[in-house]
């Protein structure tokens, strides 16, 4: 994300399927929001109870998400327009 951010690199569609601890799950949120275009699509990997990390840090950070197609979580930023 830093790569990207530090170029001004936006993006339609970003997919995290990381660490899966609450820290990691939290930072790679964090750090990849900011990159998506409005209108675009946030979304990631391992929504279960077997990864209690994921779970918390998609709850408490984008409580607005849909959960998508058995364990994959999304949210969608307000577009400007």
């Amino acid at each position: 994300a830093k790569h990207f951010a530090e170029r001004k690199e936006v993006f339609d569609l970003i997919f995290i399927d990381a660490n899966h601890d609450y820290e990691s799950v939290k930072a790679d949120i964090l750090a990849w929001f900011p990159l998506v275009n409005p209108g675009g699509i946030l979304c990631g990997h391992d929504y279960m109870y077997k990864w209690p990390g994921v779970i918390r840090a998609v709850n408490e950070l984008l409580p607005n998400h849909i959960l998508v197609a058995d364990s994959i979580w999304a949210v969608q930023l307000v577009s400007n327009g």
